[in-house]
């Protein structure tokens, strides 16, 4: 059966050409089209089960609500593993499936017998709050907003030796050869940049989403404008006004609702009316109340002002080491980028890092982008790195069998090895596979047997 296959081939060497031409330009376009990326694409459903319980000990969360819930999802079908956290107020059940169930069923399964014994709960227990971890929603791309004008310069000093020396007994990794460090300078107002860097970032995440094949936007850190209104007792009973009133007042002033489309030759936008109140001195003119025919303004009762919380943490980024005691001297906003499923990481990220050169001459100045982590260049470099394994294989088994063998032998197996790759590459793109970590440890394990049989 074998030889009048081969010798099929060998009598009909026009179709045999033809054949192999098509293999290989098939091939080299299903390795340049296939999605690459680093992690492989191991479906593992698992979910968050979170239901505040509040005015509860840990406890009676535990004995009335985690054990009867984990007795419940351990009855749904395919469920791997389930662990509860007791908490003061609040409780937290992780439920994961086993490796290769179906999500989309999983999810479903979850939620229908969740909710429908959501009726057994204890009358004082909210409804509970599910979130899902997908693997697939892990960013691809991370990178940070910063601002500051900043310069390195190297300092050695008792306040940095001692500083060192904190971060030792936190376990903070340090140089040990050298008891210099860099430092950051930044002269800027923390609170106001915080804001500001927020604001951006969330413009910069927007401007992004029209990428095609981003799906998820994560945004770590900075603060959104908190407008607060401390209002005074009694200012308010002095102008006879109830707190109800002024909280009715602020809210009809702070909506924003839809106002139509407009259409103009063959472009239609839609018209949102944005009533948000983001401006201190507009919200201090805000009418509350009518007294003695007179308006009272908001700013008459109440003192209203720009709050941001105190940080206490410690950052290292992209090579700029930074303390902080009180509050972070260094404003930094992390956005993170998820790519769709079947997505080439390689040729996503290289989009995004063209969009945020565009965005960069936008900024105003003193803020930049810092590029965190890119999933595409240890993709890259991993698939580049088998073509490389690829040409010396080729190289390898044609002077070895050119010495034993004859040039005509030596360029049929030299030749059959990057063919038979690229009729991987083809089916694994029919089968919407992908390259990763895994699939290259194969390709170069099953490369370095071809170069073996070939020689042998």
């Amino acid at each position: 059966m074998i030889k009048k296959f081969a010798q099929f081939w060998i009598e009909n060497a026009k179709v045999t050409i033809v054949l192999i031409l098509v293999t290989v330009f098939a091939g080299i376009g299903a390795y340049i089209l296939i999605p690459k990326q680093y992690n492989p694409d191991i479906p593992v459903p698992a979910f968050n089960i979170i239901v505040p319980a509040p005015g509860f000990s840990t406890k009676e969360v535990e004995h009335l609500v985690v054990e009867p819930l984990e007795d419940k999802i351990a009855e749904i079908q395919d469920m791997d593993h389930i662990y509860g956290v007791s908490n003061k107020d609040f409780w937290v059940v992780t439920a994961q499936f086993k490796v290769w169930t179906d999500k989309e069923k999983a999810t479903t399964r979850l939620y229908n017998k969740i909710f429908e014994n959501l009726w057994k709960k204890p009358l004082w227990v909210k409804e509970p709050l599910i979130y899902k971890m997908d693997p697939d929603d892990f960013p691809i791309y991370t990178f940070a907003l910063v601002k500051g004008e900043f310069r390195w310069f190297m300092e050695s000093s008792d306040e940095n030796n001692k500083m060192i020396s904190d971060d030792r007994k936190l376990g903070k990794n340090i140089e040990e050869e050298n008891e210099t460090k860099w430092k950051l300078h930044i002269d800027k107002k923390l609170n106001d940049d915080l804001i500001q860097l927020r604001k951006i970032a969330t413009d910069v995440a927007n401007k992004l989403k029209f990428i095609p094949w981003t799906s998820v936007f994560y945004l770590v850190g900075g603060y959104p404008p908190n407008i607060n209104v401390l209002l005074d007792l009694n200012k308010l009973e002095g102008k006879n006004i109830d707190i109800m009133q002024v909280y009715q007042a602020i809210k009809k002033n702070n909506t924003v609702f839809p106002g139509g489309e407009l259409k103009l030759n063959k472009t239609q936008s839609s018209i949102t009316i944005d009533g948000n109140m983001a401006d201190l001195d507009k919200l201090k003119k805000l009418i509350v109340w009518n007294y003695n025919n007179k308006p009272v303004y908001l700013g008459e009762v109440a003192t209203i002002f720009v709050w941001v919380p105190e940080f206490n943490y410690y950052t290292y980024i992209a090579g700029l080491w930074t303390w902080t005691k009180a509050i972070s001297p260094y404003p930094t906003v992390y956005i993170g980028v998820a790519k769709q499923k079947w997505v080439n990481a390689v040729v996503l990220s290289k989009k995004i890092k063209s969009e945020l050169d565009k965005i960069q001459k936008t900024l105003p100045a003193g803020i930049k982008f810092v590029e965190v982590a890119d999933e595409w260049k240890v993709a890259e470099e991993s698939t580049n790195s088998l073509l490389i394994n690829l040409a010396e294989s080729v190289i390898i088994v044609f002077l070895v069998l050119l010495f034993y063998l004859g040039k005509k032998d030596a360029i049929n197996n030299a030749f059959a090895i990057p063919l038979t790759l690229f009729m991987v590459f083809l089916i694994a793109y029919i089968l919407w596979d992908n390259i990763n970590r895994i699939v290259l440890f194969a390709l170069v394990l099953a490369l370095w047997m071809l170069v073996d049989n070939s020689t042998v």
